[in-house]
């Protein structure tokens, strides 16, 4: 097994969230995993609740791992969630552990079918049975944005299980109001996305044409929109409402145009 590990503090300003950034990349047998983590510094108050959360978003991700039936696969961390080493090396050697399992279990039934082929011939076997896909699984929650009122981070993971492809998943972009440390995602108020429709369309005019949309309105993402330098941005996953060779499809709206559709919660988070 082949470890990289990487340590760096980010310098705050007074009223920053101060982070420690961990990276790891793991290669076993049949697979290949890393991790990329800024991880909020223990904290008291709306930094430690910000922490906190940070720490449900990589247990909620790395917990399931390639759980197909929605199964816990991971049992929580239950040691000192203050311990930096102690969690995420948890988290990392259960999750490679994890990885490789379910990839070797992989390969013995590609294995397995290739052997019980009576229409391959021995050399044809010889040739499939030289070829086993690799897993892989990249991990990430990174510190996108900061102001004095809110933090960004993007749980984004990469995932391929020896297919055609592989494909992203994860919580997406998730925001934490620092008055308190919730999380925030009260972005727009209820029942606006027929009226939404002109800035969505003029958003993803590029994709339009190659949309999976019904009765022509296009919904909102999955995941919550997030707030940026510019406006507010939304990002719609892999095979959301486009083929995967488009990707994932994204825009962002300006605050002065999608003000009139905010909750009051956003625009006073937002400042507007």
């Amino acid at each position: 097994m082949l470890a990289l590990a990487v340590l760096a503090s980010c310098t705050p300003s007074p009223k920053e969230i101060w982070v420690t950034n961990y990276q790891y990349a793991d290669s076993t047998a049949h697979a290949d995993f890393s991790l990329f983590v800024d991880l909020p510094v223990a904290a008291e108050g709306a930094a430690g609740a910000i922490r906190d959360g940070v720490i449900e978003l990589i247990d909620s991700q790395l917990g399931y791992i390639n759980s197909f039936e929605g199964d816990r696969v991971i049992p929580a961390f239950s040691g000192d969630r203050a311990d930096d080493a102690a969690l995420i090396g948890y988290y990392r050697t259960k999750a490679v552990e994890a990885v490789e399992g379910s990839a070797a279990e992989d390969a013995r039934e590609r294995a397995s079918y290739i052997e019980e082929d009576e229409d391959m011939t021995p050399e044809e076997k010889a040739e499939a049975l030289s070829y086993a896909p690799r897993w892989e699984y990249d991990f990430s929650i990174s510190k996108i944005s900061e102001t004095p009122r809110y933090i960004v981070f993007l749980s984004e993971d990469f995932t391929y299980l020896g297919g055609a492809h592989g494909g992203v998943t994860g919580a997406g972009y998730v925001t934490f109001d620092k008055r308190d440390g919730s999380r925030f995602e009260d972005f727009l108020r209820d029942g606006c996305v027929e009226e939404l429709q002109p800035l969505f369309r003029r958003g993803l005019e590029d994709y339009l044409d190659d949309l999976f949309i019904e009765d022509g309105i296009i919904p909102l993402p999955v995941w919550a929109p997030y707030p940026t330098d510019e406006g507010l941005g939304f990002i719609y996953q892999q095979y959301e409402i486009a083929p995967y060779a488009m990707g994932m499809p994204g825009f962002v709206i300006p605050y002065a145009e999608i003000r009139p559709w905010l909750t009051p919660a956003a625009r006073d988070l937002l400042k507007l």
